[in-house]
């Protein structure tokens, strides 16, 4: 288990629903560029980070996911990059 703590409501944290977005990868650009204040074209790769075909099968039966509280944890653009079992990408940018 994760020893570090949840973002909190009041930091710069942004969180987005993949449900939302119809996959994860779209989620978590959504996220970084929304977090980071950039367009989404302009967001590095996330295959360049993290293996996007493995997220998508470890996120595939979502009762599992949650069933095992799923956490993924991960840095891109220096974001750090927190997705759920359930589904919630939660995305801090780095403190300036």
């Amino acid at each position: 288990m994760d020893d570090d703590p949840e973002p909190d409501e009041n930091s710069a944290s942004v969180t987005r629903c993949i449900s939302a977005y119809g996959s994860v990868t779209h989620a978590i650009v959504a996220a970084i560029a929304d977090a980071t204040g950039t367009d989404p074209s302009s967001v590095t790769p996330i295959y360049n980070a993290v293996d996007t075909d493995g997220l998508d099968t470890l996120l595939k039966d979502t009762d599992r996911a949650v069933a095992v509280d799923l956490q993924i944890l991960f840095t891109v653009e220096n974001c750090r990059v927190r997705i759920y079992g359930d589904g919630r990408v939660v995305v801090t940018p780095p403190d300036d």
